[in-house]
């Protein structure tokens, strides 16, 4: 059994126009999304033995706001990754791998959830899916094989 976990960056911050996309922040909503996250990971003992991220600012900062362990990937392919290509670069991960964290972004992360467990929504900045898989090695993942678990969407702050 393999937990795969989806997660979108948290905010970014559209006030300096000048910035690449590649390079814009959070914004103030995006750190409350962060914090709201990092609780519920650790609340939840939610513990990945890899996560692949885009190279995105607003990503690694997603990133490195949730998680304090240093096992991640940054790459260059997950930035506005397309759905095949999310797919791709999941079954190239190594079979000892059993939990697994994708943070990206829309809509290619929404296109692979649709796709993989029928996800109807829109993923939301900062909200986290689990999709439990029942597969040896990830080169065998397939729709068939998924099983929607969770949708954890911070809340909206007041």
């Amino acid at each position: 059994m393999k937990k795969l976990y989806l997660l979108r960056h948290a905010k970014s911050s559209w006030k300096d126009s000048s910035l690449k996309d590649i390079d814009r922040p959070l914004n103030n909503r995006g750190k409350y999304q962060v914090k709201f996250m990092r609780e519920f990971v650790l609340k939840n003992s939610i513990k990945p033995d890899l996560i692949l991220c885009s190279t995105s600012k607003r990503t690694k900062l997603t990133h490195s706001g949730i998680f304090d362990d240093k096992n991640a990937v940054f790459m260059d392919s997950l930035y506005h990754a397309s759905s095949s290509e999310i797919m791709n670069i999941i079954k190239k991960v190594d079979k000892h791998i059993d939990t697994l964290i994708i943070i990206g972004h829309n809509p290619g992360l929404n296109e692979f959830a649709s796709w993989l467990i029928n996800f109807e929504n829109n993923i939301q900045t900062g909200s986290l899916i689990q999709i439990d898989i029942s597969i040896q090695d990830w080169k065998d993942l397939h729709k068939k094989s998924s099983k929607f678990v969770s949708y954890t969407n911070p809340p909206k702050r007041n």
